[in-house]
C-alpha cells in the first residue's frame, strides 16, 4: 500500500509543478542556449527539492500537517508571518486565476461555450474534488496526470520529429538570465502540498524523499524535452519566426499556433488537451495548498470554496490582473517556499544543512534578479 501512496504523492507533486513551465520556459531560455537553461532547471529542481525538505521536516517536529503560513505564525515575527502570508496568497490566488482563465479560454474555443459559464463549472468540479477523500482525490489527480504525461510524450515526440534546427548553436546572452532564472524558480513551486503529502506518507522520511524526487525529476525532464524539440523545430522551420522569438515579440499563443501549423495536424488536439490536463491538475495541487492553509483561520468547508470562488471572481472583475500578479512570482515564491521554512528551521533551532544554506543563497540570487526586472518595468 504504501508503493500507491508515493506514486500518488509523486503524481500531486508533479502535476502541480508542470504547469507553470511548459508553456513559459521555452519563451525564456530562447537567448540562453539549450544547455544553460538544462543546467539552470536542475538547478532550480533541486532548490525545490532541498525547500521542500525544509517543510518536510518542520512538519515531521510537530507531527501534525502544517501550511508555511501556518509555521511562520508560530515560529517568527510579525514582518515575516506578514511577507508569509502576503507573498503566499498572492502567488496561489494569482496562480489559480492564470489556470482558470487559460482552462475557461481553451476549452470555449473548443467548444464554443461562454468562458464565464465554463469558469463556474470548473469552479464546482474543483470544489467537488476538494472534498473527496485523500485517497479518492489522489486517484483522480494521478489519472489526470498519467493521461497528461502520456500526451506530452507524444507532443514531445512530434516536436521533435521535425528537422535539426540551430537552436544549439545559441550564443548565451548573460542579460537574459535575470529574466529565466525567476520564471525558472516559479516553474517548480509545489510546496504548498508538502504538509499534505507528509500527513498522507505518515511523516516517513524516506517515502517522503522518494515521492518528492520521483515527483520533480519528472517536470524537469519533460522540460528539458520540451524546450529542445521546441527550439530546434522552430529554427528549423522559420528562421524569421525565432529571431522574433528571440527578441521577445512572439506570444505564447503565437508560439502555439505556429507549432500546430508546421507539425502534424494531431499536434494542434494533443497541444490543446495538454494545456487542459496540465490547468486541471496544478490547479488541484495549488487548492490542496490554500485549503490546507485556510482550515487553520476559517472553518475547512469554506476553504475548501475560497479557492474555487476567488479565481472566478478576479476572471469577472479584473480581466488579465494575474499578469500584474506574476510579474513579480519569481519574489514571492522565493519568500514563502524558501526564506520563511529557512528562517523557521534556524528559530525552532533544527539541523540546518550545507545544501540548505546553498539553497538560501540561490534564492537570494534570484530575488535580487526579480528585483531588477522590476524596476527595468518602470
Amino acid at each position: 500500500m504504501s508503493i500507491w501512496k508515493i506514486l500518488h504523492s509523486s503524481l500531486l507533486i508533479t502535476g502541480t509543478a508542470i504547469g507553470a513551465g511548459f508553456i513559459a520556459l521555452p519563451m525564456s531560455v530562447i537567448n540562453l542556449g539549450i544547455p544553460m537553461s538544462a543546467a539552470l532547471i536542475i538547478v532550480m529542481c533541486f532548490v525545490a527539492y532541498k525547500s521542500s525538505m525544509m517543510l518536510v521536516d518542520l512538519n515531521s517536529a510537530n507531527r501534525i500537517p502544517v501550511s508555511i503560513v501556518g509555521l511562520t505564525k508560530k515560529y517568527t515575527r510579525n514582518a515575516c508571518f506578514g511577507a508569509t502570508l502576503f507573498s503566499f496568497y498572492l502567488f496561489s490566488f494569482g496562480v489559480l486565476t492564470v489556470y482558470f482563465s487559460c482552462f475557461s479560454d481553451t476549452l470555449s474555443v473548443m467548444s464554443s461555450i461562454n468562458p464565464n459559464v465554463i469558469g463556474i463549472g470548473f469552479a464546482c468540479a474543483l470544489f467537488i474534488l476538494l472534498n473527496l477523500r485523500i485517497d479518492k482525490m489522489s486517484g483522480i489527480n494521478s489519472l489526470l496526470v498519467l493521461v497528461l504525461l502520456m500526451m506530452l510524450a507524444l507532443a514531445v515526440f512530434f516536436v521533435q520529429s521535425a528537422p535539426e534546427g540551430w537552436a544549439q548553436k545559441i550564443a548565451m546572452n548573460w542579460n537574459e538570465l535575470r529574466i529565466f532564472l525567476p520564471i525558472c524558480l516559479t516553474s517548480f513551486v509545489m510546496q504548498g502540498v508538502c504538509p499534505q503529502i507528509c500527513s498522507y506518507l505518515d511523516y516517513n522520511r524516506r517515502h517522503i524523499q522518494i515521492a518528492l524526487v520521483v515527483g520533480l525529476l519528472m517536470p524537469m525532464g519533460v522540460y528539458m524535452a520540451w524546450i529542445t524539440g521546441v527550439l530546434n523545430g522552430v529554427s528549423a522551420h522559420d528562421s524569421d519566426f525565432f529571431v522574433r522569438m528571440q527578441q521577445h515579440q512572439i506570444t505564447v499563443g503565437q508560439l502555439i499556433d505556429f507549432l500546430c501549423k508546421t507539425s502534424s495536424p494531431l499536434l494542434g488536439v494533443i497541444l490543446k488537451w495538454v494545456t487542459l490536463c496540465a490547468v486541471v491538475t496544478s490547479a488541484i495541487g495549488f487548492a490542496v495548498g490554500v485549503v490546507q492553509a485556510m482550515r487553520a483561520v476559517v472553518p475547512l468547508p469554506v476553504a475548501r470554496i475560497i479557492p474555487c470562488i476567488v479565481p472566478v471572481a478576479v476572471n469577472w472583475l479584473i480581466p488579465n490582473a494575474f499578469v500584474y500578479v506574476l510579474c513579480f512570482s519569481g519574489l514571492m515564491a522565493v519568500m514563502f517556499a524558501i526564506l520563511s521554512p529557512y528562517l523557521c528551521l534556524k528559530h525552532k533551532k533544527l539541523p540546518c544543512y550545507f545544501s540548505y544554506h546553498l539553497c538560501v543563497v540561490i534564492a537570494l540570487v534570484v530575488g535580487a534578479c526579480e528585483i531588477v526586472n522590476l524596476l527595468h518595468s518602470f
